[in-house]
């Protein structure tokens, strides 16, 4: 994992919601201690859970910058008779954040929770969410699998990995390419976002020659073996979809094969184009002409004083 972590435009897109998620939990608690004593006030803590992986770069990005989230907003409003307090837990498992939850639920009595990191989880958080009347949101759930008619206390605060899929398919479309190929996470979250990618990439006529999963723990000797077939193949655009710790391994490897040259394509989502500001120099220099996309966030006081505070974090 990078040593030093900076908060990406997009990363700031997910956290700055926490400025929403603040001024909700604050002002409905300031209201309610409205009626209280004026030491109430004084003492008022409303308590919040976060579940995230803090051993993967974006559970330790987010959790650095939600603390800034809280601080600046408190900085901005310093008159709240409330205060958030964020109670976090590290999860590396689906199992891990499940239990996560409860706990929070149980031992710290917290009034929401922040999570799932993982899209897979989704489904568990929702409907204890629903079973206890409770606001579940998630800066990061990518997926559109659940129904928000039947999980009303589950916040889905990102745009869905369909709306990224129509954009990659709209730029191979303007480049005039007609065939691809998808290189992604062997994943449940991995394989929804080829899901999206087909009926993307359909719809323009573009087709998806070779979609090739790797599990996490693929060693480089298997990348290579993998990138060299491809290497004879006539299509030479690629699109990447995996986690950072695969993803940037993927294309040290990549250049050691020979497929980073010219005549060759390279497009990288939102999984890995978050993080190219942490990746090391070796990386970079492998990266050298990779296309990435992410979504975009006009710039604004609010955002350039929050991107000065993540440097060199």
């Amino acid at each position: 994992m990078p040593n030093n972590i900076e908060c990406s435009r997009f990363s700031v897109t997910r956290i700055l919601i926490l400025f929403f998620i603040t001024s909700w939990f604050c002002c409905a608690a300031s209201d309610a201690v409205e009626h209280g004593s004026s030491e109430q006030k004084r003492d008022s803590v409303v308590p919040i859970g976060v579940v995230l992986d803090l051993d993967s770069p974006l559970g330790t990005m987010a959790d650095v910058c939600m603390e800034m989230a809280v601080s600046d907003f408190y900085a901005a409003h310093p008159n709240y008779s409330t205060r958030l307090r964020l109670h976090t837990k590290n999860a590396k498992s689906v199992l891990e954040a499940n239990f996560a939850v409860l706990e929070l639920l149980q031992h710290e009595e917290v009034h929401g929770i922040v999570g799932p990191q993982d899209s897979i989880e989704e489904t568990f958080f929702a409907e204890l969410g629903e079973k206890v009347h409770m606001p579940m949101i998630s800066f990061t759930a990518r997926t559109s699998t659940l129904s928000y008619k039947e999980n009303r206390y589950f916040v889905r605060a990102t745009p869905d990995d369909a709306i990224q899929a129509q954009a990659l398919a709209t730029i191979c479309q303007g480049f005039g390419w007609h065939e691809v190929v998808v290189l992604y996470d062997d994943t449940a979250y991995g394989n929804q976002f080829l899901s999206y990618m087909n009926n993307a990439f359909q719809e323009v006529e573009i087709t998806l020659a070779y979609m090739i999963a790797f599990p996490r723990s693929a060693e480089d000797s298997h990348l290579s073996q993998e990138l060299d077939k491809l290497r004879t193949k006539q299509t030479r655009v690629f699109i990447v979809h995996m986690n950072p710790y695969l993803g940037f391994r993927l294309f040290n490897v990549a250049k050691q094969v020979g497929v980073m040259s010219e005549g060759f394509a390279w497009i990288i989502t939102d999984s890995l184009s978050n993080f190219v500001n942490s990746m090391d120099s070796v990386t970079r220099d492998s990266m050298q002409g990779v296309l990435g996309i992410r979504p975009y966030i006009s710039r604004s006081k609010i955002l350039k004083v929050f991107k000065k505070g993540g440097k060199g974090i």
